[in-house]
């Protein structure tokens, strides 16, 4: 998982409002029974619903890292951003997250 700071930064998955992130961010597996206020969804799901809505293969959902700011999960990637991360007209400073999956079978 990296991380790129600035004011000018693309606005696509992973791409967060800084000033909505409170350090240290929190890199943790998916648990059974989180749930999430995904961007434009207006109210939370489960990532359990997302990950299937979403067409997530079972093998890959434990490997999919879920980013928490203050016990909040605003990102999953490749599957929803929270809404209270989103970027908008308001933002000064974007957090740009990406994170590359680990290549061959799960060890």
């Amino acid at each position: 998982l990296t991380c790129e700071v600035g004011a000018g930064l693309a606005i696509a998955d992973g791409t967060l409002d800084r000033d909505a992130l409170a350090p240290p961010l929190e890199i943790r597996a998916w648990r059974p029974g989180d749930r999430m206020r995904p961007l434009g969804l207006g109210g939370s799901r489960s990532l359990q619903d997302l990950f299937t809505d979403r067409k997530v293969p079972r093998e890959r959902r434990a490997r999919t890292p879920v980013v928490l700011s203050e016990g909040e999960i605003a990102w999953v990637p490749g599957v929803a951003t929270g809404e209270r991360f989103r970027v908008g007209e308001t933002t000064r400073s974007c957090a740009r997250l990406a994170w590359l999956p680990p290549q061959g079978p799960p060890t």
